[in-house]
């Protein structure tokens, strides 16, 4: 009987300059990010493996677990799967050893531990290094003003922060903008109002958006000086973000095959 091999996962890294030293030839690197993925797509990965049920039915499954976990997660339980072990945690100083939780200036958290099913794939993948990065536009966090969520949900009309780097939006070039394309496909909306426009650092208004998720993405001409470049430089952030409440994944319990 012929062997089944596993299929090798090649992870492709960029190179950056280290700005944290003054050594000379000093570089740190990351991942290239290909995209993102929630329960649709990773029940659609596991028929891919023959199995003998409905995707409906493992996507009830995914949601129903998801939910299972978030609540003994909340319960303070500490939930252990494949991917890792989760902990709620706390942050912010108390005024002595009985002082009440306030959300004002306390809030919750999850530690997270990288599980034994994904360490022992990250031994096995053969990572290759694509060299020093363009010197496109790279967006590392976007943070919403009114929910204070960090890369997850946003809110129409009001100002979000982007970070990252050589992100300042210009150009003559009509391609040129920040832009939300929603994720289930239809037009892509233009940021028309910037606050703050800068290289590392972008303070916008969300133009008025739809429940629903999207993608960002940012198309300049912005050059390593203060000229522009004839080409337009684009990035989409990996992170789906969120308009509105989040779709609760159980809906309509299939029938189970």
């Amino acid at each position: 009987m012929a062997e089944n091999k596993e299929e090798q996962i090649i992870l492709r890294i960029e190179t950056y300059d280290n700005i944290l030293t003054e050594k000379e030839g000093d570089y740190t690197a990351k991942p290239i990010v290909t995209g993102s993925v929630g329960n649709p797509q990773i029940a659609k990965r596991i028929m891919k493996g023959g199995l003998e049920v409905r995707e409906e039915t493992i996507l009830y499954i995914l949601d129903m677990a998801d939910q299972a976990k978030a609540e003994a997660i909340a319960q303070g339980i500490s939930v252990n799967d494949g991917v890792g072990q989760y902990l709620v945690n706390t942050r912010g100083s108390f005024d002595g050893p009985s002082a009440a939780f306030n959300p004002q200036i306390h809030s919750l958290g999850v530690t997270y531990t990288i599980g034994k099913t994904l360490a022992a794939l990250l031994k096995k993948i053969k990572v290759e290094n694509r060299g020093l990065a363009s010197l496109g536009p790279v967006i590392n966090k976007v943070t919403d003003s009114t929910t204070l969520s960090e890369n997850d949900e946003i809110t129409p009309g009001a100002p979000i922060t982007i970070e990252g780097k050589n992100m300042r939006v210009i150009g003559e070039d009509a391609s040129v903008g920040l832009f939300f394309t929603p994720t289930a496909g239809g037009e892509a909306k233009k940021v028309s109002l910037f606050v703050q426009n800068d290289p590392s650092k972008i303070i916008c208004v969300v133009p008025a958006l739809s429940n629903g998720t999207y993608t960002m993405s940012i198309t300049t001409q912005a050059g390593s000086t203060n000229r522009t470049v004839k080409t337009p430089r684009s990035c989409t952030f990996p992170v789906t973000l969120r308009v509105g409440p989040k779709e609760s994944g159980g809906g309509d319990r299939p029938e189970i095959e």
